[in-house]
């Protein structure tokens, strides 16, 4: 499936490679990458351009030649998007990294949403072709705040958001402030025999969505069904990467089990600790079948060299394998509103 419609690659790798980006890592003040974590509310408000069309005011726009036609002036389109972060859960001695918007999601966002509505420039291609994404059934590991949720949901033709339990709750509260409607996988009995069940957890509510796009399906000629609510899915990579080693015994019963089926995992800056290295593999295998269609993107902001490596060393030799892991290539992912950015993205399938 040709889901990452991205130019060539740049580079094959079974590790990361620190001489393009030797001078990103741990040597910036940027920080871990959260957009801002000092507000308990985000108001996040993108005005998208067609490419290379000014996005100056009029009033330090410059000044026309007497006898030139004046130029009809381009209406931007504004997408407007608010997000509860969750500042006890950042703060507490555990740290819930997942409780705070980090930048890779929002700039992720911004590329997807400006590429959708204007179509790149020859060239260069999109992050993902408009007509794949359409019908594409996303599931997203570490969901966090649920920005891309929100955002993607008009656009693909399924989103399933994942996370931990106490994040699960975080992800529902953006959404109803956001309109868009959730559903439990727990309801209509949908939920999958693997996903991690909880007592204390209610049914997800449903709610009132706005209007949606409608979306065709030009390549078979029809209409594609879109999915009208964003499933919500608990998924602990700790304890599937226990499930994990306690079915190597009986692998031939665990591979048996009925999975869902997704087309893209999307995996956005959820790489922080070499501990979780491992368990987020574990996933990884779990929901992207051997010999199948699905597609695995990881995006991680650039941080730790010794971090990134160590996940990239786990991934490609996994005993699940063999992957085939591509870097995606700098222009292919975007820039940061004109930056130099400071993330990395794979592709990868086995």
């Amino acid at each position: 499936m040709d889901l990452a419609s991205t130019s060539s690659p740049e580079t094959v790798k079974t590790h990361l490679d620190d001489r393009d980006d030797s001078d990103t890592f741990e040597r910036t003040p940027e920080g871990l990458g959260f957009m801002d974590a000092s507000k308990s509310v985000l108001e996040l408000s993108w005005e998208l351009f067609p490419p290379g069309h000014s996005s100056l005011s009029p009033s330090i726009a410059p000044r026309r030649r007497r006898g030139t036609v004046r130029s009809e002036a381009v209406k931007p389109i504004q997408v407007q998007v608010n997000l509860q972060q969750d500042l006890g859960l950042l703060k507490a001695s555990k740290g819930d990294t997942g409780s705070v918007l980090w930048r890779s999601s929002y700039y992720l966002a911004h590329n997807i949403l400006r590429q959708h509505h204007f179509a790149p420039s020859s060239s260069s291609l999109p992050l993902i072709n408009a007509a794949t994404l359409a019908k594409t059934r996303i599931l997203e590991l570490g969901s966090g705040t649920g920005l891309l949720a929100i955002v993607l949901q008009n656009l693909c033709g399924q989103f399933t958001a994942s996370d931990r339990w106490e994040n699960l709750k975080l992800i529902k509260r953006n959404l109803e402030l956001n309109k868009v409607k959730a559903r439990d996988l727990d309801e209509g009995g949908q939920r999958s025999p693997t996903s991690l069940k909880s007592t204390r957890k209610p049914s997800l509510a449903r709610h009132t969505s706005h209007d949606r796009h409608k979306f065709q399906d030009d390549s078979n000629g029809g209409s594609q069904a879109k999915h009208d609510q964003i499933l919500l899915e608990e998924i602990d990579w700790l304890a599937i990467s226990q499930e994990r080693k306690s079915d190597q015994k009986s692998s031939s019963q665990a591979q048996a089990r009925p999975m869902p089926a997704y087309d893209l995992i999307l995996c956005v800056d959820c790489i922080f600790n070499e501990h979780l290295a491992q368990p987020l593999v574990d996933t990884l295998v779990k929901y992207c079948p051997k010999g199948g269609q699905t597609i695995v993107w990881v995006i991680v902001e650039l941080r730790s060299s010794d971090v990134l490596s160590k996940f990239l060393e786990t991934w490609f030799n996994d005993p699940s394998g063999p992957w085939t892991i591509v870097r995606l290539s700098h222009a292919s992912m975007g820039d940061w509103n004109g930056r130099r950015p400071r993330w990395v993205g794979w592709v990868g399938w086995r």
